[in-house]
């Protein structure tokens, strides 16, 4: 898990022959988001590229420092509330472990269900201690 603490995943981020990704990302980063001075340590592109798959393989970028994806993510989630439509050619998430996805896609499922049968449901997950809690509210 901590190893991840500090990686993004970017996600639908068209491949170019012969790219660099140290300096390509930043940019787009910089032009799309605003934000100057994002430093990653190390950008690379996982898995290998299949013949006949149209679709470009994941990017995961290491930052410098967990200050930096925030400060991303941040800006994201205000570019999403701000405009309907996206004009990025790529969407960025936090790279997590997989036992908080498992954990996610959990509550994500008791959510759907107290919905389906009238009963408000949030959930959370505290990532540091994978704790995991969902208040249901009766709304009927």
């Amino acid at each position: 898990g901590r190893s991840m603490r500090d990686n993004i995943l970017i996600h639908g981020l068209e491949e170019e022959e012969n790219e660099d990704l140290s300096k390509r990302v930043p940019m787009l980063i910089k032009e799309h988001l605003q934000l100057d001075d994002v430093g990653f340590i190390r950008i690379h592109r996982n898995g290998t590229r299949f013949q006949l798959s149209t679709r470009p393989r994941t990017t995961t970028g290491k930052l410098k420092n967990s200050s930096d994806k925030d400060r991303i993510l941040n800006a994201i989630r205000q570019k999403r509330e701000t405009s309907r439509q996206s004009d990025m050619p790529f969407f960025i998430t936090p790279q997590t472990p997989l036992q908080v996805n498992e954990t996610k896609k959990k509550l994500q499922e008791m959510n759907t269900k107290y919905r389906e049968e009238k009963y408000e449901a949030r959930g959370r997950i505290d990532i540091k201690f994978m704790f995991q809690a969902i208040s249901v509210k009766g709304i009927k």
